[in-house]
């Protein structure tokens, strides 16, 4: 059987700040996108079923002070995707195709402005044993960026696993790994790769703890770029508590 469902979204980014020519002052270019089509699935079992949709949509990208360099675009979405569960021990939430993209006047000469794209947005979670939940995602999409006069592909992969000892202790581990890819002519590849561990303690009914560790290492592709190369250690220790009635 076949099964319908209207897909949009709009994101807005504004990011409150004025354009000012204030020596040290960040200026931020507003962007927004808005997007609508529709999915049409096609069950292969009870749990589980194979997708397809398309989606209509549009980026703004706001100018900086004079400068008309921008890249507000329309694009064209084929999806392909498998949802659902068709194992108990394994969910998938899977979508990926190629994005068809055309640009307006304003972006450089040499900016192709028609390019195909691919976009990706996929979850995976395994679950091997009663204790254990590995989770893998991964998502891929273009943006106009925050800084003004740029376009870059974002790109997010990561992987966790979960533990649970009992129903008080649990613990974790993951990596993740972000990746921001900007088109020509603005020289940017970075990624930045993040490490995780954590414990959680459920004291007793509505009341857990949960110590945490992460550590970030960034780098970037081009030479002369090592200030957005870092470093950083983070720790953290946090309780809960959850009033119920």
């Amino acid at each position: 059987s076949l099964v319908y469902r209207e897909g949009s979204s709009v994101p807005l980014h504004d990011f409150q700040t004025e354009q000012r020519t204030t020596p040290g002052y960040q200026n931020y270019a507003d962007r927004s996108e808005i997007s609508v089509g529709i999915d049409v699935g096609h069950a292969v079992s009870k749990s589980a079923a194979l997708v397809v949709g398309y989606r209509f949509g549009h980026q703004s990208q706001e100018q900086l002070f004079t400068n008309p360099l921008e890249y507000s675009n329309d694009y064209h979405r084929l999806l392909f995707g498998f949802e659902g569960q068709p194992v108990s021990w394994a969910k998938f939430n899977i979508s990926v195709g190629p994005d068809f993209r055309n640009f307006g006047d304003d972006v450089p000469a040499t900016f192709d402005r028609d390019e195909i794209l691919w976009y990706l947005d996929a979850t995976i979670t395994l679950m091997p044993g009663k204790r254990d939940t590995v989770v893998i995602s991964g998502k891929q999409y273009e943006q106009p960026g925050f800084g003004g006069r740029s376009i870059y592909e974002d790109r997010t992969f990561s992987i966790s696993w979960q533990h649970k000892f009992d129903s008080r202790f649990t613990a974790g581990a993951g990596f993740r790994a972000y990746n921001t890819d900007f088109q020509y002519p603005v020289l940017r590849d970075d990624w930045i790769f993040t490490p995780s561990a954590l414990f959680s303690w459920n004291i007793r009914k509505g009341l857990s703890a949960e110590v945490s560790y992460t550590y970030d290492w960034a780098e970037c592709d081009y030479p002369n770029t090592d200030a957005r190369e870092f470093t950083r250690h983070l720790a953290a220790v946090g309780i809960k508590y959850v009033f119920s009635k």
